[in-house]
């Protein structure tokens, strides 16, 4: 398939992904693309460690780096520690005096709005919904979208649906049940076939469930701390 722009390839690929959301995959890559720039040489990396230590890490975030500090043996775990030494100061710089006030929030001051990894993922999904809702007035894309097996979930279909033209939601609608659909056909044969009377084998419909995990999940980046 011939593409236009760097944006509209980066759409196609994708939507060419199987089993997966294209914006939540857009947002993952996203994060750790700034995780791996960052950490890789965060000695001398300032602006990403000033970043993290303005707003702070949520639990998903410091859990990513954790995770790609081990999968990555040109990260480790040497600018992780540099980093949570410095958070931890932070923290320890905000217990007060009292018993109702041992702990204090950061000043509005000194906060920048909380994890930078979280504002991140915001603007990438913000991006690529735009993208997405943009390019499936080509009949191309909505072309390449019916064909493929990725799907999207329901937070960003909803997002998506919401920035599209009037004409294309139709479509879009439409598609989106029957993709879904889809799913529950495949949930019903893996159940179906772990029932003790079949015998026939259990074939893709293996992977079903996690295929669902990734269409239900409404989890969304509020940039909160939590």
């Amino acid at each position: 398939m011939r593409v236009e722009t760097v944006v509209e390839s980066e759409v196609v690929e994708l939507l060419a992904r199987a089993d997966i959301c294209p914006v939540c995959s857009a947002r993952s890559k996203a994060v750790d693309g700034w995780i791996y720039g960052a950490f890789y040489n965060l000695l001398h990396n300032e602006d990403a460690r000033f970043r993290l230590k303005s707003g702070g890490l949520c639990r998903e975030h410091s859990r990513r780096i954790v995770e790609m500090a081990r999968e990555k043996s040109d990260i480790g775990s040497l600018p992780v520690s540099v980093v949570f030494k410095e958070l931890l100061f932070g923290q320890l710089n905000l217990i007060g005096p009292g018993e109702r006030k041992l702990f204090k929030r950061v000043s509005s001051s000194r906060n920048t709005g909380g994890c930078h990894l979280c504002e991140v993922s915001r603007e990438s999904e913000k991006r690529y919904v735009i993208a997405i809702a943009k390019f499936f007035d080509s009949e191309k894309i909505r072309k390449l979208y019916e064909e493929s097996s990725s799907i999207l979930c329901i937070d960003h279909a909803r997002e998506v649906a919401a920035s599209m033209r009037a004409a294309t939601v139709e479509w879009f609608v439409t598609l989106q049940k029957s993709k879904i659909e889809s799913v529950i056909e495949m949930l019903e044969r893996y159940i179906g076939k772990n029932d003790y009377r079949n015998t026939s084998p259990i074939g893709e419909e293996r992977n079903a469930w996690l295929t669902a995990s990734r269409i239900i999940g409404e989890t969304r980046v509020t940039g909160r701390n939590e």
